[in-house]
């Protein structure tokens, strides 16, 4: 999939910031479940498709608080390093799905 998108001709930057975008929405649904919030308080706070946030909130329980924290910094770290031109955008995109993949991290 990752390959089909990059053929496509979607930038590794694209990528990268559409999974930042997706680990915030992961963590903003963390905390309102750890505050025994529901789906509908999650639609409250963030003005997304319905169907976005419904299965952002399903998916946050998969996941701890600290797992999507140590995620979402990576992604901002990588994020840095390449506008620092200190890192490669698709390797650095590749390392951190694969990264997830092995990680048993879904």
């Amino acid at each position: 999939m990752l390959q089909s998108l990059l053929d496509a001709g979607r930038e590794p930057t694209w990528l990268l910031y559409t999974l930042v975008s997706h680990w915030r929405r992961l963590l903003q649904a963390r905390a309102i479940r750890d505050r025994g919030g529901t789906v509908a308080d999650l639609q409250a706070r963030l003005s997304e498709h319905p169907f976005v946030l419904e299965k952002a909130f399903r998916q946050a329980a998969d996941y701890s608080a600290a797992e999507l924290d140590r995620g979402f910094h990576e992604l901002l770290k990588l994020e840095e390093q390449i506008k620092l031109g200190e890192l490669d955008a698709r390797l650095a995109v590749e390392g951190f799905i694969l990264e997830q993949v092995l990680s048993g991290t879904r």
